[in-house]
């Protein structure tokens, strides 16, 4: 790994490559400590703070510690990043892990509906995961039309035919109404 100076800077594509490895093994663990509804928010566009978010569900304070540690586990002693700070450990209703360019929130299922990041950050893509998580998508939150990695801006009716339009393959109008 480069270091980086004034003179040689490390290109800004191999930062967010970095970002983006500790994100998607976030979001792996939080899965593989049975996390719901687990997406990773592109930030690139909206803060130069950090780069990605990833935000998770537990349903209980034990299962919130233990998705902490392991995500801990994971980026600081395999990975060998270090984290900067943490939050909220002790209530555990919303676990802030802060690793720089990625920052992890680990929900409880009321207090995530309550501060709704995903609305707050509504125009921030979610990275489609359904590839590289593949062996939990039924634990993962959808990516919004237009999301990074999903491709282009998709119609949520593209592929079903209206029920209404013989065109389309749905059913002719009735006289019986």
């Amino acid at each position: 790994m480069a270091i980086a100076t004034m003179s040689n800077p490390v290109p800004e594509d191999s930062r967010i490559h970095r970002s983006f490895e500790l994100a998607l093994a976030s979001a792996r663990t939080a899965a593989e400590n049975r996390g719901s509804d687990i997406a990773i928010l592109d930030m690139q566009g909206h803060t130069a703070l950090f780069d990605y978010f990833v935000i998770a569900t537990g349903t209980s304070r034990r299962q919130l510690h233990a998705i902490s540690e392991e995500i801990d586990h994971k980026l600081e002693d395999e990975l060998k990043d270090k984290r900067m700070g943490i939050e909220g450990y002790d209530e555990s209703k919303w676990i802030v892990l802060d690793y720089g360019s990625v920052v992890i929130h680990l929900f409880d299922e009321e207090t995530r509906q309550f501060y709704g990041l995903e609305a707050l950050w509504g125009d921030a893509p979610i990275v489609d995961l359904s590839e590289s998580l593949s062996d939990f998508e039924s634990q993962l939150l959808p990516p919004r039309a237009g999301s990074k990695g999903s491709g282009e801006e998709v119609d949520s009716d593209e592929g079903d035919p209206d029920e209404n339009d013989p065109e389309e393959g749905g059913a002719e109008p009735s006289d019986e109404d």
